[in-house]
C-alpha cells in the first residue's frame, strides 16, 4: 500500500462560520474546503496554499495559514496535514474550479457539529476525523469550550 501526504484546510470566516465542500460528482460527500496532495519535494505549506488557490481561488501568502496537526493514518492511507486559513469575505472572493468542486456552503460551526452528528453518512470519513482533531485542538486551547465532540 503507497501512503499519501496530503493538506486539508479548513476554512473559517470572519463571525464564527466554516466553509464545507463537496466534489461535482452525485456521490460526493461534504468535506475540507480544500485539499491537495503534497508533491515532490513541496512543503506542506505550499501544497497548502496551491490547493488554496487551485480549488477556491484564494491567494493565500506564507505564513496565512495555520498549520494545526500532523496526522498519521487512520481512516485513510493518507499522512494528512491539517491547516486552517482565515479568510476575510471583505476582500477575497471564491473562484471555484467547476472541474473538481460542486458545491460550497458557508455554515455556523455549531450547526455544522450539530448536522455531521445527525448526518454522518453525508460527510466523507476522512473529514470527520480532521474536524475531530480540529474541535479538539479548539477545545485544548480555550478557543471553543461550549462544543462538544461526537
Amino acid at each position: 500500500m503507497k501512503l499519501l501526504y496530503q493538506v486539508h484546510i479548513f476554512v473559517e470566516l470572519f463571525g464564527g462560520r466554516f466553509l464545507l465542500r463537496k466534489g461535482i460528482k452525485d456521490d460526493s460527500k461534504w468535506c475540507a474546503a480544500a485539499f491537495g496532495d503534497v508533491k515532490g519535494v513541496e512543503s506542506y505549506e505550499k501544497a497548502a496554499i496551491r490547493a488554496l488557490q487551485n480549488d477556491l481561488g484564494l491567494e493565500a501568502l506564507h505564513g496565512d495559514l495555520d498549520k494545526i496537526a500532523a496526522i498519521s493514518p487512520g481512516v485513510s492511507d493518507k499522512h494528512i496535514t491539517l491547516f486552517t486559513y482565515l479568510m476575510d469575505q471583505k476582500r477575497e472572493e471564491l473562484k471555484l474550479d467547476t472541474k473538481k468542486v460542486g458545491e460550497v456552503v458557508a455554515s455556523d460551526l455549531a450547526d455544522v457539529i450539530a448536522d455531521v452528528e445527525g448526518h454522518k453518512d453525508d460527510y466523507a470519513p476522512v473529514f470527520i476525523e480532521t474536524f475531530n482533531i480540529f474541535l479538539a485542538l479548539a477545545k485544548n486551547t480555550g478557543e471553543y469550550d461550549k462544543w462538544t465532540l461526537y
